[in-house]
């Protein structure tokens, strides 16, 4: 009895880590296609012609050529949030590293300073892991979308 007890048990461990992983990508998907869904019934209702768009964890960041506007969809943290800001009273677009103790990365704050509101909006991007190189590939992202934003907000409108 004791040696089937000792066999089973790693069984049934082996079991519930992969019935935990197999939820947890269920639920990933789930949460992917709510953003997803938002960001696209979004667009359609707004009728914007989005010139470039990037989905980064539970976030997507799309850009508004026509109207000049960027639009970033938060599903991270509660609430939900939807921001579109016209490019335009961006007077600044600051990138803000925060490390750890250690020294590793523990996210990438994209910083717009508007106009008209006394706290900047705060763009979040955090690594996946550890690595180097998804440390670079984040301050790769973030720094793209800070170039985006400052050509998009000083190009003027042909008429």
């Amino acid at each position: 009895m004791n040696i089937i007890l000792v066999l089973l048990l790693p069984f049934g461990y082996f079991i519930y880590l992969l019935i935990r992983i197999l939820l947890q990508k269920k639920r990933d998907r789930k949460r992917k296609q709510e953003l997803a869904r938002v960001y696209n019934s979004f667009v359609l209702r707004e009728r914007m012609m989005i010139d470039h768009s990037e989905v980064i964890g539970d976030m997507v960041i799309a850009l508004n050529r026509n109207g000049r506007e960027l639009l970033v969809i938060d599903h991270g943290d509660q609430p939900k949030k939807t921001h579109r800001i016209r490019l335009s009273t961006v007077t600044d677009c600051l990138i803000k590293e925060r490390r750890e103790k250690r020294g590793s990365l523990d996210k990438i704050e994209l910083l717009l300073l508007i106009r008209s509101e006394a706290t900047p909006l705060k763009i979040c991007f955090r690594p996946a892991d550890d690595s180097l190189m998804e440390e670079q590939s984040v301050l790769k992202t973030a720094r793209r979308w800070k170039n985006l934003v400052d050509v998009h907000r000083y190009v003027m409108k042909s008429v």
